[in-house]
């Protein structure tokens, strides 16, 4: 629910040398034998030779970049005509030829887990984990299994030509992946510079009171809005995923928040940060005081970290980072 900046990523794609040229070598190799030996309509071998010539970038184009691509791909054949049933049996071979299977096995459980992304970048609900299974002999790697899944935001049955840009590809949970398919949404994972979060939680303001009067959890309300404009042609974020119902199956969190808004009063935080100033950050004390990652960086650590996150800036628990301090 919050971009991440595209040259983190490209650091982090840098530490993987070997695997991006192996995935360019197999891709090559394997279009190579589709187009001598199984294609014969001129549209598919020029859409084939294409993502050949492209092999040096496509894997690691950025989404600028994936852009002008994508405009290229369509002069070949439209999205539109790519998604029809005719097209069905060469969408599959490209994906197959360039490996996304493979690679969902062997390399993306390793990059997203270096990537640092740990929550589902649609919900932030659930965890995107990649876990060890068990040591590389004679390394320090490890071979990891994805405890998630991998969706395109430009959709494989449009542009199979994508399905192994890293660009193209956002760690979720397998309900937000369902619920998408090949939906269009506005929300991008990759940005130049992310800013703040288009999505903003809060609690009714009624629903405050009410809680504190009477102290159930069902008077507790969770709302969520986006700054996202609705645009002709793109799902509703909110509505799509079901945000507000996902959360409000976390009033008991809510319910945390306000009750420690109540008992950590100014003056006590106040002596936290005095106390701890030269050894423990303005950071960890809101981590302390949530119980969850709070920096707008650190979202993809932990499931409902933006919530608890915005909830906590609404009651007043936290402040904002350039007024922690003072």
């Amino acid at each position: 629910m919050r971009s991440i900046a595209i040259a983190a990523v490209r650091q982090v794609i840098a530490e993987f040398p070997n695997d991006i040229l192996k995935q360019k070598t197999y891709l090559e190799q394997n279009l190579e034998a589709l187009i001598d030996n199984d294609l014969t309509d001129p549209l598919e071998i020029l859409y084939a030779q294409t993502i050949h010539e492209l092999s040096g970038e496509i894997i690691t184009a950025i989404p600028s970049i994936l852009a002008t691509l994508k405009k290229n791909f369509d002069e070949i054949v439209d999205a539109s005509v790519m998604e029809s049933a005719p097209f069905e049996s060469f969408r599959k071979k490209i994906i197959l030829a360039l490996g996304y299977k493979h690679w969902r096995e062997v390399f993306y459980p390793k990059y997203f887990a270096k990537l640092g992304i740990k929550t589902c970048v649609y919900c932030n609900a659930q965890a995107t984990l990649s876990i060890k299974r068990k040591q590389v002999p004679g390394t320090t790697d490890w071979v990891r299994r994805a405890k998630f899944q991998v969706d395109h935001f430009l959709a494989k049955n449009s542009y199979p030509c994508f399905s192994i840009s890293l660009f193209n590809l956002n760690p979720v949970c397998a309900s937000c992946n369902n619920v998408k398919s090949t939906k269009k949404i506005l929300f991008e994972l990759y940005e130049d510079q992310p800013g703040a979060s288009p999505f903003h939680f809060y609690l009714e303001k009624e629903s405050k009171g009410r809680f504190l009067n009477s102290r159930k959890l069902d008077d507790i309300v969770i709302k969520v809005k986006s700054d996202h404009k609705a645009t002709r042609g793109f799902a509703d974020h909110i509505g799509l995923f079901e945000i507000e119902g996902i959360y409000s199956e976390y009033r008991d969190v809510a319910e945390e928040l306000l009750l420690k808004a109540e008992v950590y009063t100014p003056d006590y935080k106040k002596t936290l940060r005095n106390t701890f100033k030269d050894y423990i950050t303005s950071e960890n004390i809101n981590r302390l005081l949530t119980g969850n990652y709070v920096a707008e960086d650190e979202l993809h650590k932990r499931p409902l970290s933006k919530f608890v996150r915005d909830v906590s800036l609404d009651l007043g628990l936290i402040e904002p980072a350039n007024q922690a301090n003072h």
